[in-house]
């Protein structure tokens, strides 16, 4: 099982995006920069596209992440990076995912081309406009190349969409999160009850809540978390996974969002222990 993960220094933010194509001038490439992650970039017409970063500053990538990919399980996602430029002749990371999404039957996680995927809820008849998913990419190293390239391909496509894109470094504990997770939904359509008991809903999306503690933490890891903590408050979005991997239990385990309360305790020498909660973003 992959250890718990927040991925919190998003160096994309501060890159340089462009894009093969844009579908309208609402719907740049510079939207995946958009803590609004309903804000997204949309290719032009087409079953393939790719989107550019060069990072302005480098400290490390260790993951890549996109927040709500419109592919189904045809689709693929090529990650690349160069040292040299774009397109460059010192290439880097260059790795081939499928997008995270439901699948029926999905019991665990398999790279692109070593398992089935089937044609689950999310499957090869539905294009994803705005399905909350995340796919995470580990990349196995830490890359200081700063020239990137997301290649998106489906052949049940006629455009490519992303809410979010982050490359960056990933931040795990020696010590996992403990058991005794919880995630439940924060209910948020309107309801109306009439006087002969019948009630009239405003159907809106509700948010994902994923509460957990890591009780385990050493001192230098400790320091590490309250300095997070200084950084993201709960005014700064970031991507959580308690399971980054590509399942279902991946999938419905992984939010893009801030925390709702997050503490510090020092329980022994040297072990620190930190609850928390994310709430997600729309």
């Amino acid at each position: 099982m992959s250890k718990s993960i927040f991925l919190f220094d998003n160096q994309a933010d501060d890159g340089i995006i462009t894009a093969s194509s844009t579908a309208s001038g609402t719907t740049p490439a510079s939207n995946v920069q958009n803590p609004q992650r309903s804000a997204v970039w949309r290719s032009g017409a087409g079953t393939s596209s790719q989107l550019n970063c060069t990072l302005s500053s480098i400290y490390g990538v260790t993951h890549c992440a996109l927040v709500d990919v419109n592919l189904t399980t045809a689709g693929t996602i090529r990650l690349q990076a160069w040292a040299d430029a774009l397109g460059g002749s010192v290439p880097g990371v260059d790795v081939t995912f499928a997008p995270t999404l439901y699948v029926n039957t999905a019991l665990v996680s398999a790279n692109y081309g070593s398992g089935a995927y089937g044609i689950g809820a999310y499957g090869l008849s539905a294009a994803l406009n705005s399905a909350k998913n995340i796919t995470i990419i580990p990349l196995g190293t830490s890359s200081m190349d700063p020239y990137w390239r997301v290649t998106f391909t489906d052949i049940n496509t006629s455009y490519q969409q992303l809410g979010r894109l982050f490359i960056g470094s990933g931040q795990q504990f020696d010590a996992n999160m403990s058991y005794g997770w919880q995630a439940n939904r924060q209910e948020r359509s309107v309801s109306v009850e009439s006087l002969g008991g019948q009630r009239f809903v405003q159907p809106r999306d509700d948010r994902l809540q994923l509460r957990g503690s890591f009780d385990f933490l050493r001192d230098a890891e400790r320091t590490e978390m309250l300095l997070r903590m200084q950084q993201f408050g709960q005014r700064k979005p970031f991507v959580f996974s308690i399971y980054p991997e590509q399942s279902n239990q991946g999938m419905t385990t992984t939010v893009y969002g801030r925390f709702n309360s997050v503490a510090m305790s020092g329980t022994h020498f040297n072990i620190n222990q930190l609850p928390f909660s994310v709430v997600e973003e729309l």
